[in-house]
Formats: C-alpha cells, sequence, structure tokens
C-alpha cells in the first residue's frame, strides 16, 4: 500500500495515486496525489510543530499548523 502526502489516502500503487487528483493538494483543484515518501507507521509526527497523529489521513484532516513555514499553514509528516 502506497499514501497520499496531502491527505493521507491508502492506493494499492504509486501508479493508481498519480493519476487521480487531489482535493488537499496545496497546488489547488485538479492537482495530483504525491506519494508519501516514509515508511508506513504506527504514528506519524508533524515535522514543524512536533504533534502526533495516528495516521497519515488524521494529520491531514487537522486545519492548521502554525509552526509551518509553508504558505498554506499545513501539517507535514516528517520521514
Amino acid at each position: 500500500m502506497v499514501y497520499c502526502k496531502w491527505c493521507g489516502m491508502k492506493f494499492s500503487d504509486v501508479r493508481t495515486l498519480v493519476h487521480n487528483t487531489c482535493q488537499k493538494n496545496p497546488a489547488g483543484s485538479g492537482h495530483k496525489h504525491e506519494l508519501y515518501e516514509g515508511a508506513e507507521k504506527t504514528q506519524y509526527t508533524c515535522k514543524y510543530c512536533g504533534q502526533i497523529f495516528r495516521t497519515l489521513a488524521d494529520m491531514n484532516a487537522t486545519r492548521t499548523c502554525y509552526q509551518s513555514k509553508v504558505g498554506d499553514k499545513r501539517h507535514e509528516a516528517a520521514l
């Protein structure tokens, strides 16, 4: 299984992941899912604020990371 970096959605393979649009992609609607390149874990830590989440989907469902240096202020998983 592979996961989208932006929304945490799970796919059976990379080809399927990159051919579908992701509503949470910060580049805007119509842009594709992007591969999360880290290993599957039992918990994920935001690399900006250190908050811990059970899944990538939970991390991406949380609205704002106030420590983020990125313009869209999203949490991003540490690899």
